[in-house]
C-alpha cells in the first residue's frame, strides 16, 4: 500500500509568491547545513581539546542506530529532528547569543 505524495507537499500552488517561498525554503535550509556544520565542529573540539569520549560515545550510538533505519518515514524524521537540533543550539544568531552570554558571565565573574 502507498500513500500519495500530495498531503506532504509543503510548497504553495505555483503562484507569484512562490520564488520568494522558494528562496525562504533555500535559506533556511542552508542555516540548518551551516548549524549542523558547526556541531561537527564543535565534536571535533571536543574530542580533541577537551577529550569528552564518553559523551562521544552517545553521538556514535546515535550515528549508529540513524544510519540503521530503513524506513523512509523515520529517516526522515530523524533527519528533520537533526537539523532543527543543529539549527537550535549552534546557528550562528543562536551562537552570538550564547558569546553574549558567556561574555556577560565571565565578566560577572571578574566583578566578584
Amino acid at each position: 500500500m502507498s500513500f500519495p505524495d500530495e498531503g506532504y507537499h509543503k510548497a504553495p500552488h505555483p503562484s507569484p509568491l512562490t520564488p520568494a517561498y522558494y528562496k525562504r525554503e533555500v535559506s533556511d535550509k542552508d542555516e540548518v547545513e551551516d548549524a549542523c556544520r558547526s556541531f561537527e565542529n564543535y565534536l571535533i573540539q571536543m574530542i580533541v581539546e577537551e577529550g569528552k569520549m564518553r559523551d562521544l560515545k552517545d553521538v556514535e550510538e546515535f550515528l549508529y542506530c540513524c544510519n540503521n533505519l530503513r524506513c523512509p518515514i523515520f529517516t526522515d524524521l530523524v533527519c528533520r529532528f537533526y537539523g532543527e537540533l543543529c539549527y537550535d543550539l549552534f546557528s550562528n544568531s543562536r551562537h552570538d547569543d550564547v558569546k553574549a552570554l558567556r561574555n556577560l558571565s565571565s565578566m560577572d565573574k571578574n566583578h566578584k
